[in-house]
């Protein structure tokens, strides 16, 4: 296969995988109440979301190889050398905690993990690393200062010297008020947590129910016997 015609396809694939990954709606103040159904429904437009996606725990060349084999095209993988993703953190030591605190009060622990638990942090940083437009990548250490402004503003200290009951006051505060705003910024941001949450082993199977192989059809059962929605 030439290496015009392994570009071109590359290329188709990987615009599929990213209209497959954008669309989803944010996540407001219970998100784990959020269903299947309703993250269908709440799709937004992303003018500049034009890099390829990635997958939880996945690089950008394990994803092509994955999605190329998907399609039929196991002859090109050989020519997919250059597409090594980097595994240098894009978040530094301080950004990543703060990552890792906002996301899980967004997805806190309940009877199932949380956005900790599914690594939902690693997530959105390797998606800023193998992904994110230098824009995106701008915007989303605007919403990591923006949280921490607010809880200077509000308890006079650093997001990440606040007690956890002054975190989550903070970032409630803060989501209340961007919300309120319309701001772009903190939109795409909570679109990715929760991307990268529902779209996680511990999200798909254990906050959804998953089935691989669906059974037969039943067109009306009571929600009681279902309990969660299917991912």
């Amino acid at each position: 296969m030439s290496a015009r015609l392994v570009r071109a396809f590359r290329n188709h694939v990987m615009n599929r995988v990213e209209r497959w990954t954008i669309g989803l709606g944010t996540l407001n103040n219970q998100p784990k109440q959020t269903t299947a159904a309703t993250l269908k429904r709440a799709g937004h437009r992303e003018n500049e979301m034009t890099e390829p996606s990635a997958s939880l725990g996945l690089s950008r060349r394990a994803l092509l190889e994955r999605a190329v084999l998907l399609v039929g095209g196991a002859a090109a993988l050989s020519q997919l050398g250059a597409c090594a993703a980097s595994d240098a953190p894009f978040f530094s030591t301080r950004q990543m905690a703060r990552l890792d605190a906002i996301t899980d009060i967004i997805i806190p622990e309940t009877d199932t993990p949380g956005a900790r638990g599914a690594g939902v942090p690693a997530f959105i940083d390797g998606m800023m690393t193998n992904w994110a437009s230098r824009e995106t990548r701008a915007k989303f250490v605007r919403v990591l200062d923006g949280v921490d402004a607010r809880g200077r503003q509000q308890f006079d200290g650093a997001f990440l010297e606040l007690t956890p009951d002054q975190q989550a006051e903070t970032v409630r505060l803060y989501d209340a008020e961007q919300i309120a705003a319309e701001d772009d910024n903190y939109r795409q941001f909570k679109q990715l947590v929760l991307l990268g949450y529902y779209h996680s082993e511990i999200g798909a199977t254990q906050e959804l129910r998953y089935e691989l192989v669906p059974g037969h059809w039943l067109a009306d059962v009571p929600f009681s016997q279902i309990g969660r929605a299917w991912a």
